[in-house]
């Protein structure tokens, strides 16, 4: 058993990865892939949930500035990948 939920429920992935159109919910989510910091299409905006999904259940915890941040002086996308402590 992994420490990741998504992961070690099958129900919960069948309806992430299969059970509904996702492509409408994405496009919303993404501005309709018109955001200068945003991804570019569908597939890149899948494989970036599907890469934290994995990272999330090595134990790292991805943390992220909006882009509409105004405490920064370039448009960016701001993110840190940390390793959370499992002894602790």
């Amino acid at each position: 058993m992994s420490t990741n939920y998504y992961l070690d429920n099958e129900d919960l992935r069948f309806y992430i990865e299969r059970g509904f159109d996702w492509s409408e919910i994405i496009a919303l989510y993404e501005q309709n892939f018109t955001a200068e910091e945003g991804h570019a299409n569908e597939e890149e905006a899948k494989e970036f949930f599907r890469l934290v999904t994995d990272y999330e259940a090595d134990g790292y915890s991805l943390y992220s500035r909006a882009p509409a941040n105004t405490s920064r002086t370039v448009s960016h996308h701001h993110a840190h990948l940390i390793k959370l402590a499992t002894d602790v």
